[in-house]
Formats: structure tokens, sequence, C-alpha cells
């Protein structure tokens, strides 16, 4: 998983954009959550500074701290609602 810091990034998936990322966006968690293939991919649209975040890392800070378990449930909770309106326009 990895917090921008600074800087702005793309999330893709072939030829479609999916997102444009800046300073507290957070990329990776579901490959945090869940060993499968990734969805998309990243690339940087200028300098980045980012905060990696390993699977091991990513549990024990997940497991002690609630507010940070509630921000990736949302994070995840807003995907399909983002899928959802991206297909109404």
């Amino acid at each position: 998983m990895y917090i921008v810091i600074d800087g702005r990034g793309r999330i893709f998936k072939g030829n479609r954009d999916l997102a444009e990322h800046g300073a507290r966006a957070v990329f990776g968690e579901l490959a945090a959550l869940d060993p499968e293939p990734r969805a998309a991919s990243v690339q940087a649209l200028e300098d980045c500074t980012l905060l990696r975040l390993g699977g091991e890392s990513f549990y024990d800070l997940e497991s002690g701290n609630k507010q940070m378990t509630l921000g990736i449930a949302r994070v995840l909770c807003g995907y399909p609602r983002q899928n959802l309106a991206h297909a109404k326009s």
C-alpha cells in the first residue's frame, strides 16, 4: 500500500484512466489485503514522495488502529459508488 505524501499520479487500466491522486491519497490498499493480481496500474504524473507500507506492517498497524481500519473500509466502500457514477456518465 502506498500513501502519496506529495506529487500526483494517475490510476489506469489499459487505455482507460480511472482516477488521479494527489497528496494524502492511498493506492495499493487492495494488494495489501488480497494477494490477487492488481486491478489497475499507477503512473506518476510528476515527481512523487510516497510512503510504502508492506503487508505485515499494514496488518500490524491496522490491528491496533480502529481509525485506520475504518478509513480503509470507507475507501473500499467508495469503489462501487465510483464505478456506478462512471457507468452513468
